[in-house]
């Protein structure tokens, strides 16, 4: 599991009281080759393959899992001139 990913949805489990709601915006796995190409040239290019490589499989959402959230769920992706970015939400 990606260090710094990871940390990013483990801290937030800390502060959120039962009951409550994650809502997570990130780039999520880009699932066409148009999207998968501006995601590779632009974000990735910047980023490097290490720490866009979690986005690029969609990890997020286990990830969200492994830190103690529920019920995640992706319930948006919005296409952008860098890739599709997915919207999720999880419970406590």
């Amino acid at each position: 599991m990606a260090g710094v990913a990871y940390l990013f949805v483990e801290k937030p489990r800390r502060l959120v009281l039962s009951g409550g709601c994650l809502n997570v915006a990130d780039y999520g796995l880009q699932k066409t080759a148009i999207v998968r190409t501006l995601f590779c040239t632009t974000v990735r290019n910047f980023d490097g393959v290490a720490d866009t490589q979690p986005d690029a499989e969609g990890c997020l959402p286990e990830m969200i899992e492994a830190a103690g959230f529920r019920n995640v769920e992706e319930v948006k992706v919005i296409q952008t001139a860098t890739g599709s970015i997915s919207i999720y939400e999880a419970t406590v």
